[in-house]
């Protein structure tokens, strides 16, 4: 018999829910920049003003995950593993435990947003499916809506959160008889609800900008497009295999649970340190270790040398990969889109190529394509970021990050 849902007590909470994750959501927007400030004001030497919070922030996050593991790594494949195994039934202070995490990892170490975001409030979505007393298949509901509204909010992107959800969990674990329009309905108020919010609090203003109209699609167009999307999809790739490799390393190695992080940061610390160029947007020392998207933006505007480019990729790899991997609550959805981009800027160093832009934007698109699985979901977000005008660009970069995902697995390289 197919399940009767409340529709229009599930879409009431919707409409509540979203609010309240762009509260948790744009809390970070506040408080993270605010100590991180405060941080690289300290009366210290650079390095010592770096590695003592880095240090201090990974051990809080050790005994944080003596009391829950899951809130440790990025964030999505957890939130999908709670739907799927749970159903809902988790403990209640996974949520606060793991916004905490976060603020703690990123304003010490930086790491990306967008996972623990959605861990945040895919749980949120739990908390308030139990509070008000919804089955374990209406929680189910609400929390896909809340996972579609913390990627919508922290993205600035909320179309394209609704179809992160879809395409994280309904794609692979949906097995339910139920109208899929229920879900996109809930999906599409608890999104736009959160983005609303985090604007209201923090501004509308897109994660990154463009100066340069994008070019009429031409065939020196296309081409550029594709090797952007084919070299940045590749990086990608590499960033979220090596992710994986440095996970199940830590998983394996026998030393404490609430050890691990410290050993991870100071692994990563040491890499950022090799790896700092001094050469940054915002003036930072160690901005590779840096939350943020700054030196993605400042290749979309052409201030980064090739030099720095190359620097800038390897170290964000190592970096969010070890400190993820080790525990730390660390998302790897922006890192990927900032390896993704700067991996597809190195094109524009070649010779004869006067669209330095073009391979950054489908770069961008095949990194969350290839990285994250999300095609779908990276088309609609470089139209929400960029605008309508960069569809073309776009749409090859996600064709060509999932050929590109295609040759990976057929050359054995997936294995």
């Amino acid at each position: 018999m197919k399940q009767q849902y409340r529709f229009h007590r599930i879409f009431l909470l919707a409409v509540m829910t979203g609010p309240i994750i762009g509260l948790l959501i744009g809390a970070f927007y506040w408080i993270i920049p605010l100590l991180t400030a405060l941080l690289i004001t300290l009366p210290l030497p650079p390095i010592i003003s770096y590695l003592f919070p880095l240090s201090l922030g990974s051990l809080v996050m050790g005994g944080i995950l003596l009391v829950a593991p899951r809130t440790g790594g990025p964030g999505i494949g957890d939130a999908v593993q709670i739907l799927i195994n749970e159903r809902g039934d988790e403990k209640w202070y996974l949520m606060p435990l793991k916004w905490v995490a976060t603020i703690i990892c990123t304003v010490t170490g930086g790491g990306g947003l967008v996972g623990p975001s959605v861990f945040i409030s895919t749980t949120s979505g739990i908390l308030f499916g139990k509070r008000f007393q919804l089955n374990s298949d209406e929680r189910q509901l609400l929390a896909l809506a809340g996972m579609a509204g913390g990627a919508g909010a922290v993205l600035r992107a909320p179309i394209g959160g609704v179809l992160i959800m879809i395409e994280a969990f309904i794609g692979n674990h949906w097995k339910q008889k139920t109208n899929i329009l229920y879900i996109i309905v809930f999906s599409l108020v608890t999104s736009f609800g959160s983005y609303l919010t985090v604007g209201m609090l923090t501004g509308f203003s897109p994660i990154l900008y463009l100066k340069a109209e994008a070019p009429p699609l031409l065939s020196i167009t296309v081409i550029w497009s594709v090797i952007g999307g084919i070299v940045g999809g590749f990086g990608a790739k590499i960033f979220i295999e090596t992710f994986k490799t440095v996970k199940r390393i830590f998983e394996r190695f026998l030393v404490p649970l609430w050890l691990k992080p410290l050993i991870g940061a100071l692994l990563a610390g040491g890499i950022v340190i090799i790896f700092s160029t001094g050469h940054t947007s915002a003036l930072q020392p160690f901005e590779i270790g840096r939350m943020g998207l700054a030196p993605l933006q400042d290749a979309l505007v052409g201030k980064l040398g090739l030099s720095i480019v190359v620097m800038m990729i390897c170290g964000k790899l190592l970096d969010v990969t070890i400190r993820s991997g080790s525990g730390n609550s660390v998302g790897v959805f922006g890192p990927a889109m900032w390896i993704g981009g700067l991996t597809g800027a190195l094109i524009g160093f070649l010779p004869n190529c006067d669209q330095t832009v073009v391979p950054i934007v489908s770069g961008i698109a095949a990194g969350i394509t290839t990285a994250m699985g999300f095609p779908l979901a990276a088309s609609i977000i470089i139209i929400e970021i960029f605008g309508l005008a960069w569809i073309e660009t776009g749409i090859i970069g996600c064709i060509t990050g999932v050929l590109s995902l295609w040759v990976w697995k057929k050359s054995g390289l997936g294995k």
